[in-house]
């Protein structure tokens, strides 16, 4: 086996106070601060070694909300993270190679010395050796958090807030986009595994997406709008609408020359809102639209080339600014050029589309250009080629929309996988993946921690249920040649059922309150690792059951609608049928309250009208005597 953290106490560290977690029950340290002493409290002989894989050993975080899961996460990578980890001071960390124990540790009192009594557990201070830099650590989360937006750890940070944060190519000054340069980084890193790994994603539980589409965004509104704004009685308004429908305005008879005027239109638009954003002032913009209206053409496509291609415009000092841009924009031109007269050779008879909404269907790899089975929608380029393409002129504003057609937790899976397979390479075109170390360039990384937080965001339970073996699966591909110690935190018990409890950390509880997690009930580990003391319904629904309970109680006939329509609705078939028995109870013992009642009425009105009838008889009889 490779090397693993087994244990991390740290005296103030955010949430974490006084704070000490062993990440397996293989032993159990312990850390007496009046001593200054690691102590070994037991060990457990039973500990099953490489349970999920050789390769891989496993740490599930949970625990309720706010009691510091992820914050467990960052503390691991303040202290294992290498060169720019932040050893926290008050802290000690033990990792085990298999063989022995190593402890690091650092005291804000620097004469204090760290002393144990288990002999298989070899000390050092920080400062002397550092055994925790022996591991490369991964950090994944999806969220995005203010405070890991400013502070990012590193190159292995695969953060969402980390990630758009320190975009590659970025520059504020361009005018360029952060979150579009992220989107397009993202996307890369998802075209990338796909493309390598081809239909073995589906190893994965990932299905196979065969194509990618493309929808187009227009900017129309705003070309009408910056058009009007410029024009100032300068031209004629019908010349307005004529260069305006010029621009905007599709009329073709295949759909190979549909695809060249909505990629065109789309580019040009594009173009436009960059300069109205960024570079051009407002005599400028008047000047452009001038010449605007010297470039229309009989197509957009035309209209859009000469526009880009106009010396005399371009040649200007003014414009100088904007020359870089012009470029690219042309070489898009020419590559879409190119690609239309491929896809005439392979379709000359395509037809013309009939949708509304304009897009196209790239594939995600092609093995020639020849392929007959591309679909009619199809361009012969892969997804891979076409993008790199793109993302040249869309670093300040996307024009195309691209869609795997996955399901959202598809997508979150596909997202998790692409940025880890970021940090792996392979020395040859076919030879297995690993993760490469980047202190020593083409050699593999021996071990690794891979923190992921709670990667069972967006998931329906039927992910949740394959994530794990997904994972497992993932990484021995991958990380082919690396022992790496996954620490996960997560809020599902579906998930922790596939965890022995030797390798669970309970976080804001105690650990001996836990009974075995591996392929236990879910409804049980719900109640007892989740803290749900208030059963497994939601609030809303707690409310109303008390509620009926209390009607059915206090039981009258005007409630019978109210309590029959909520007893028809409880999904829980025991709790339904146990209400229903009380509720039929309470109505029968007040229906023969009821008719006792009337009873007793009866026989007092009959007792009534018996003295009565004695009463007028006595009367009757005195009256005949006199």
């Amino acid at each position: 086996m490779g090397l693993v953290i087994q244990y991390i106490w740290v005296k103030n560290y955010r949430c974490l106070k006084n704070y000490e977690v062993n990440f397996t029950n293989r032993v159990k340290f312990h850390y007496n601060e009046e001593l200054h002493q690691i102590e070994c409290l037991e060990t457990n002989p039973n500990y099953i070694e490489g349970f999920h894989s050789k390769q891989i050993d496993f740490t599930c975080v949970v625990g309720r909300n706010g009691a510091g899961k992820t914050t467990l996460l960052r503390l691991i990578k303040d202290i294992f993270t290498r060169r720019y980890g932040r050893f926290p001071e008050n802290c000690i960390a033990i990792s085990f190679d298999g063989t022995k124990y190593y402890a690091d540790y650092l005291f804000s009192e620097e004469e204090l010395r760290l002393d144990s009594t288990y002999n298989n557990l070899e000390i050092s201070n920080i400062k002397e050796y550092h055994a925790a830099e022996r591991m490369r650590c991964i950090y994944y989360s999806a969220h995005f958090e203010q405070f890991q937006y400013r502070q990012p750890w590193g190159n292995d940070d695969l953060s969402t807030s980390k990630l758009l944060y320190k975009i590659k190519d970025y520059n504020e000054e361009s005018g360029h986009d952060r979150v579009v340069l992220f989107f397009q980084e993202e996307f890369s890193k998802q075209i990338t595994f796909i493309h390598d790994y081809g239909e073995k994603v589906k190893l994965f539980s990932l299905n196979y997406p065969p194509y990618v589409t493309a929808s187009f965004l227009f900017e129309e509104q705003y070309f009408k709008e910056w058009c009007s704004k410029n024009w100032e009685n300068k031209f004629d308004t019908v010349d307005l609408n004529d260069m305006i429908m010029r621009f905007l305005t599709i009329h073709v008879n295949s759909h190979i020359d549909a695809f060249k005027e909505h990629c065109a239109k789309a580019l040009f638009l594009n173009a436009i809102y960059r300069i109205g954003h960024t570079v051009y002032n407002y005599k400028q913009d008047k000047e452009l639209l001038y010449y605007m209206m010297k470039c229309r053409q009989k197509n957009i496509f035309q209209s859009v080339l000469s526009f880009f291609t106009d010396k005399d415009f371009w040649d200007n000092p003014q414009n100088i600014m904007m020359l870089p841009y012009r470029d690219k924009y042309i070489r898009f031109l020419e590559y879409i050029d190119s690609l239309s007269n491929e896809m005439a050779k392979i379709h000359p008879l395509y037809p013309t589309p009939t949708h509304s909404d304009p897009f196209f269907i790239i594939p995600t790899k092609i093995s020639s250009v020849e392929d007959e089975d591309l679909p009619k929608d199809s361009i012969p380029h892969d997804i891979q080629q076409f993008f790199s393409e793109y993302k040249e002129v869309a670093d300040f504003h996307d024009f195309l929309y691209f869609s795997w057609g996955l399901s959202s937790g598809e997508q979150s899976i596909l997202n998790i996988m692409a940025r880890l397979y970021s940090k792996c390479t392979r020395s040859e075109e076919n030879g297995p993946h690993y993760l490469f170390d980047t202190d020593q360039g083409e050699k593999s990384e021996d071990d690794a921690i891979l923190l992921l937080d709670e990667i069972d965001d967006y998931l329906h339970p039927k992910w949740q249920s394959q994530l794990i073996k997904s994972l497992i699966k993932f990484i021995e591909s991958v990380y082919s040649t690396t022992h790496v110690h996954i620490i996960l935190t997560t809020h599902s018990p579906i998930m922790l059922s596939d965890v022995p409890k030797q390798n669970t950390i309970l976080v804001g509880g105690e650990q001996s309150q836990f009974d075995e997690t591996f392929a236990a009930n879910i409804y049980s580990l719900y109640n007892r690792s989740f803290f749900l003391d208030e059963g497994c319904v939601g609030s809303f629904a707690a409310q109303v059951i008390q509620d009926l309970t209390k009607k059915i109680e206090d039981y009258k006939p005007e409630d019978d609608k109210w309590i029959e329509e909520r007893l028809t609705i409880i999904g829980d078939k025991f709790m339904r049928s146990f209400l229903t028995r009380e509720y039929l109870k309470q109505k029968r013992k007040y229906n023969f309250s009821e008719q006792s009642m009337t009873e007793l009425e009866l026989i007092q009105r009959v007792h009534q009208l018996e003295k009565e009838n004695q009463r007028l008889s006595e009367e009757n009889a005195n009256l005949k005597g006199t």
